[in-house]
């Protein structure tokens, strides 16, 4: 046994503590076009002996019956046995297009939505209402009935870049557009507070 055991030893000494294998991952469509597509090379001519396997969606993938090593996920999480780390924190905007803006008006105070066209993002559900925080911890529920329903950033992204209408997006998916003046946040005083971006 002792024998049948040293070809393993001196392999894993070989290795020494350098990662390597494949890593299965589920994350979702923001965090891999805000993120990931920006530092996997970086990570890949770090660790060279590991091999990706990335799930991009917004499915509620299981960890456990399709042996996936990690899950990112955005916002609030229910209660588990699993390891979680936050690794920052992201805001959600409600933003729109100066073209539309300019045909439609500006809202200013969250209410003002109701009058608008929206698109909503319905990966997990349909919304029945928009939630924004308001004054003295109080918070504000606005219904909305949506011109435009899907369940991708990108397309909701495309509508709203278009001047389509008003929409919500995670700052991940729209830094570049806001930076340019392409979108605009709106109304600014009335952002959802940062949701945390989260390793499991």
């Amino acid at each position: 046994m002792i024998e049948e055991t040293r070809p393993i030893e001196g392999r894993l000494h070989a290795i020494g503590d350098r990662p390597y294998g494949e890593l299965r991952m589920s994350v979702p469509v923001v965090f891999a076009h805000g993120c990931l597509n920006h530092w996997f090379p970086e990570f890949l001519e770090r660790y060279p002996d590991v091999t990706l396997n990335i799930d991009v969606s917004e499915r509620r993938a299981d960890m456990i019956s399709e042996g996936i090593d990690l899950l990112v996920r955005i916002g609030a999480l229910r209660p588990s046995d699993f390891i979680t780390r936050e690794l920052f924190k992201a805001r959600r905007l409600t933003v729109a297009a100066p073209s539309y803006l300019e045909r439609k008006g500006l809202p200013i105070h969250p209410s003002d939505l109701t009058n608008h066209d929206l698109i909503d993002f319905t990966a997990h559900g349909t919304s029945q209402s928009w939630t924004y925080p308001g004054q003295n911890s109080e918070t504000i529920n606005v219904p909305i009935a949506p011109k435009v329903r899907c369940n991708d950033a990108q397309t909701e992204k495309a509508f709203a870049l278009a001047g389509r209408g008003i929409t919500r997006l995670p700052e991940l998916a729209c830094q570049k557009e806001n930076s340019r003046g392409f979108l605009v946040p709106i109304p600014e005083e009335y952002s959802s507070p940062p949701a945390g971006v989260n390793v499991i």
